[in-house]
């Protein structure tokens, strides 16, 4: 009888433990203006500070934890070539990479400032689905 007593007592402690574990996680919905650029989100990287960074076919967004940080195309050389974002990829340095419908763009995630390369004006044209990576000795390999 005492084995079975403590038996009962051994998994009702588990179980109750087990609850009490659970019970702590929180999901937040976001949605509407504080949601996501679009509903189709091409490429998904979390950098190293733990930043969420999604690239959809309205521009790339950067999610904190609690807000959301919209970046877009822009003529004016302040913003991204393209806000159709194919391929999102972080450096060694922390720097965000987005592979775009118009040119290839570097995202210094401490500045926020945008650097394009290959959007077509004077220099090779970069467009269409990509593969971004970087080897050991930090070379870059686009995959067009």
């Amino acid at each position: 009888m005492a084995t079975m007593m403590r038996t009962c007592f051994f998994i009702c402690f588990l179980l109750l433990s087990y609850k009490s574990t659970y019970s702590q996680w929180r999901l937040n919905h976001i949605a509407g203006e504080e949601g996501l650029s679009h509903n189709s989100v091409m490429s998904i990287t979390q950098d190293k500070d733990g930043y969420m960074w999604f690239g959809t076919l309205n521009g790339i967004n950067k999610y904190d934890g609690y807000t959301m940080k919209k970046y877009y195309y822009a003529l004016n050389n302040k913003g991204l070539s393209s806000s159709v974002i194919f391929e999102l990829f972080e450096d060694r340095s922390g720097n965000i990479w987005a592979g775009t419908a118009g040119g290839l763009n570097r995202i210094n995630s401490e500045t926020d400032k945008i650097d394009v390369y290959f959007n077509g004006r004077g220099e090779p044209k970069f467009e269409g689905k990509v593969s971004l990576q970087q080897s050991e000795s930090g070379v870059f390999f686009i995959n067009a």
